[in-house]
């Protein structure tokens, strides 16, 4: 638990920087309603760290500090997970218009309370009630079969087929390779590290002939997710982003540069 007071992101997606600068390098991003731990302030700024422990400056406009270390998750509000691929747009409940931060990613968690029709009322910092289209969010729950986790994250990966490639960038916006790992099984509730540096050390390690859907293909300073016989996604920059390719050869998206570079295999389910 983190000593109070805490600060929870209120714009759809936040950029953590290098420096206390909106100029200086992109290190991570967290998602609306993301609980962060503050450091010190300069600049309107405030150094901040995720649960992760992934670390930056973001501008202090887009925070809200709070007097507990975690979202609402009271009986009344349960959270969920936004799974529509293009996200949701946040909509006054008693209108069609939308109000800020007007739309939520894919990979976003929020705490939501009752349904009023189509749409799920969602609580935003401060209590105030918002609605979003209910087929865009799930209960956060993990599935009871590892078999129906990878499936519907194999389905779910390929939401991102096309999402251009942006360093520390974590949602269909952008992201580089382990943010996209990170918010795609974050999703299913398995928490990885950041950085693929960490993510390879996660989990457990399969030889090549066990290699199964799911499982992380790890290269140099890279990562993929199987997702068939030979085939995997990933979030690539030479690629130009979220794309799948072949180990195999044989192939015409076959990866020599990186079929010649597989250093791990990593189960994360």
């Amino acid at each position: 638990m983190w000593p109070m007071p805490a600060l929870l992101v209120t714009t759809n997606l936040i950029d953590l920087r290098a420096k206390p600068d909106h100029h200086s390098e992109r290190v991570d991003q967290a998602f609306f309603g993301a609980v962060l731990h503050p450091g010190k302030r300069q600049k309107g700024f405030i150094h901040v760290s995720k649960p992760d422990g992934y670390a930056g400056w973001v501008d202090e406009r887009l925070v809200e500090r709070i007097g507990e270390s975690g979202p609402v998750t009271t009986p009344r509000f349960r959270p969920y997970v936004v799974i529509a691929r293009a996200g949701v747009r946040i909509l006054d409940p008693a209108r069609s218009r939308t109000v800020a931060p007007h739309h939520l990613f894919y990979g976003t968690i929020v705490p939501a309370t009752r349904r009023r029709g189509s749409r799920r009322i969602v609580v935003l910092p401060g209590g105030r009630e918002v609605a979003v289209r209910a087929s865009a969010l799930i209960k956060v729950e993990r599935p009871r079969s590892r078999n129906s986790i990878i499936r519907r994250l194999i389905v779910e990966s390929r939401f991102w087929l096309g999402v251009p490639y942006l360093w520390g960038g974590i949602s269909p916006c952008g992201c580089d390779c382990s943010g996209f790992v990170q918010t795609l099984f974050g999703r299913f509730g398995t928490a990885l590290p950041r950085d693929t540096k960490d993510q390879i050390s996660a989990g457990t390690a399969v030889t090549q002939d066990q290699t199964a859907p799911g499982d992380l293909l790890f290269f140099t300073r890279h990562v993929g997710i199987v997702v068939g016989r030979n085939r995997y996604i990933h979030a690539t920059r030479a690629g130009g982003g979220v794309r799948v390719n072949s180990l195999d050869r044989r192939q015409p998206d076959y990866r020599e540069d990186l079929a010649t570079d597989v250093v791990a295999i990593r189960r994360m389910i």
